[in-house]
């Protein structure tokens, strides 16, 4: 869950770098590159496709600087891993129904995130893709999403969205 390919452009671990700067506890990291994802870069549907011979998340962070949550999700994830917080890309689908309910799963709730971990808590979710968008199907979710399936690793202890402190440098979690 730390592991980063070499064709990652250098901006990107210099950005990365410079936005947890200062900043001790993993969670103030993993808040860190949260807030500067969400409030940084647009989200947006109609993006062009990405060149094959480029790195992904280079790409959207440093020429396009827009795209969904598979972008937001994919950012986070390798920044998180440039800083040593492991982490893994979840694709799964957004639940609003109460307990009892039946859910009908349609594409339009499909959506990605970011898990973390962090020793002797588990993974906890943190979701960068920014929700102030004014495109109908934007998919951020108020409550952790719910994931059609277990991505592999460490079982986790815990798998909830922080509701810590914002100070990025608390003890808390």
């Amino acid at each position: 869950y730390l592991q980063l390919h070499e064709q990652i452009d250098q901006r990107v671990y210099d950005m990365a770098a410079q936005v947890t700067a200062g900043i001790t506890t993993p969670y103030g990291k993993a808040l860190a590159l949260q807030n500067f994802l969400a409030s940084n870069f647009v989200y947006d549907l109609d993006v062009p496709q990405q060149p094959a011979n480029q790195d992904f998340v280079s790409t959207f962070l440093v020429e396009t600087k827009a795209g969904y949550c598979t972008y937001f999700a994919s950012a986070m994830t390798v920044m998180c891993r440039m800083v040593g917080l492991p982490a893994r890309y979840v694709e799964g689908y957004m639940d609003s129904t109460k307990a009892g309910k039946t859910t009908v799963v349609r594409e339009s709730r499909a959506h990605a995130w970011v898990e973390y971990y962090i020793e002797g808590i588990g993974w906890l979710i943190m979701d960068p893709t920014p929700s102030d968008s004014s495109t109908p199907d934007q998919n951020t979710p108020s409550t952790p999403p719910t994931s059609s399936t277990t991505p592999p690793g460490p079982t986790p202890s815990t798998t909830t969205k922080p509701t810590g402190p914002t100070d990025p440098n608390s003890t808390t979690l």
